[in-house]
């Protein structure tokens, strides 16, 4: 299994929780402006410098924005032994643009900000 279709990830993430885990690798910034419900921001560069956390004994479902960094993503983790590791399929644009929920954050406001309220 190379790649699960979005709709093919809402169902596992529905039925089988707690055997996901979905990893959002885009930057902080790009997961707050709107996200898979349920998924995890690890940025590329953190798996890339080995300083992420992702558990080893579930499927890891990977998302980016068009597809680049998962696939790298991908590459990484399988070259550090991660057997059971897929891309979703169009990445977070095919999600959104399928019409399923998409959760947003609000972003960080920066300190200086903060004062001038």
């Amino acid at each position: 299994m190379q790649k699960l279709t979005p709709s093919a990830v809402k169902e596992k993430l529905e039925r089988e929780r707690d055997k996901v885990c979905f990893i959002d690798v885009r930057s902080e910034d790009e997961f707050c402006s709107g996200h898979v419900p349920g998924a995890i921001c690890v940025p590329l560069d953190k798996i890339e410098s080995g300083q992420s956390e992702i558990p080893r004994d579930r499927m890891v479902v990977l998302s980016c924005q068009s597809g680049k960094r998962s696939a790298r993503a991908k590459e990484l983790l399988q070259a550090r032994g991660f057997q059971n590791v897929v891309e979703m399929e169009g990445a977070f644009s095919a999600w959104a643009g399928s019409g399923l929920p998409v959760n947003r954050l609000r972003k960080r406001v920066e300190r200086k900000q903060q004062a001038k309220k």
